[in-house]
């Protein structure tokens, strides 16, 4: 009989190394994939912090607008029932 050319013990060892080299693969992509995950995290963490700040931006313009056109109303109105009372008080005194 001839000897084999390749014997069991060199076949397990080879499959080990696949089998170690295999694992390292998956860990190597686990940390490359948690690295991407990551840096999108942090890509639209930034987005969402600057959307905010124009969303408050836009929010106190909005609201500032409000109450100036709220503030001009009712001086406007105050005016309007000033005169009106000085008018009454007028009409009042002159019978």
């Amino acid at each position: 009989m001839s000897k084999p050319l390749v014997t069991r013990k060199v076949l397990r060892a080879e499959k080990e190394k696949h089998q170690q080299a295999d694992k390292i693969r998956a860990v190597r992509a686990e940390e490359e994939f948690s690295k991407r995950e990551k840096e999108m995290y942090h890509f639209y963490q930034k987005e969402r912090k600057q959307a905010e700040k124009q969303r408050t931006k836009s929010d106190r313009l909005s609201e500032q607008f409000k109450v100036k056109s709220r503030k001009t109303f009712l001086n406007r109105a105050l005016v309007i029932v000033i005169i009106l009372l000085a008018l009454l008080i007028f009409a009042i005194l002159k019978l």
